[in-house]
């Protein structure tokens, strides 16, 4: 991929025999190996904003953990 004055362009690429990658350009710009998965993927899960809550349920899970245990100990 090449970004050159703000346009993205999608270049040809040839894949060499000893696995390296060439393509030609005429410009000197922004460049950038992408690939693109041509299988057909699965429909994408809705995102729900669930996923930000993750840390501080992992937080708030060890610390009821760590509050029973040091109850136990103290009895």
């Amino acid at each position: 991929i090449r970004v050159h004055d703000g346009k993205t362009d999608k270049l040809p690429v040839t894949v060499n025999a000893d696995g390296t990658l060439s393509f030609k350009t005429d410009r000197f710009s922004t460049y950038a190996l992408a690939y693109e998965d041509t299988a057909k993927a699965a429909p994408e899960t809705p995102k729900t904003g669930d996923a930000g809550m993750m840390p501080w349920l992992a937080v708030m899970a060890v610390a009821t953990v760590g509050a029973v245990v040091f109850k136990k100990r103290e009895n």
